[in-house]
């Protein structure tokens, strides 16, 4: 999915390039199928935008923490309505966002004019494109979580213990493991397994009980 969205914001951008230069060329020429093809082009930014910010919103749902923004901006303890705001939380979802509220501007605008105003119109829309080139030529929101040759488990652990009778948590503990050594950013190797790593995890935790 992460390398769906990275290629639907690619072809975002290589839209809205030649919606700038094919709409550009077509108030030059006055070639009516020029505007009308890069009026299109704005259309197919606008639907490729949205495919991008709903597969980063999938990535949040479903906790894909191999991308390195959603590993920074959310964990499998949020509930479902902050791992939806979590995707414009930081800088690279809020360009994304922004990108994706620009486009329903401009779906709205292209929509609503489209046999309208036509010597106004192709200035309008390549206007709007190079605005959504701007945004979009800043995005990277789908990096991956990347060292060395390998991969290496990063365990989070919750733990609580509750009254059986009020339902109140009488003791609770969190802990983090795994992740990747000094050994394992230089070359690669040398992390603990997925097993490894859920058990010295679940050990840390269950010491706090009994300190």
């Amino acid at each position: 999915m992460d390398l769906f969205g990275s290629f639907t914001l690619l072809l975002a951008f290589l839209c809205s390039l030649y919606a700038i230069g094919g709409g550009i060329a077509g108030i030059w020429t006055r070639h009516p199928l020029l505007i009308k093809s890069a009026r299109n082009a704005g259309f197919a930014i606008c639907a490729l935008v949205w495919l991008s910010i709903s597969s980063l919103a999938y990535l949040f749902v479903t906790d894909n923490f191999a991308i390195a923004y959603v590993a920074d901006h959310s964990n499998r303890t949020l509930p479902l309505f902050f791992k939806i705001a979590a995707i414009w939380s930081g800088q690279e979802g809020s360009l994304l966002f922004w990108s994706f509220i620009l486009s329903l501007y401009v779906f709205s605008v292209l929509f609503t004019y489209r046999g309208k105003h036509p010597e106004l119109m192709p200035y309008v829309n390549v206007v709007l494109a190079g605005v959504q080139a701007f945004f979009l030529g800043s995005l990277d929101v789908y990096d991956r979580i990347n060292v060395g040759g390998g991969t290496f488990p990063d365990v989070t652990i919750t733990l609580r213990a509750v009254d059986a009778q009020t339902g109140a948590i009488v003791w609770s503990a969190t802990r983090s493991g795994g992740g990747v050594g000094i050994v394992g950013r230089l070359f690669g190797f040398g992390g603990d397994t997925m097993s490894e790593a859920t058990q010295k995890t679940v050990r840390a935790a269950l010491a706090t009980l009994f300190r």
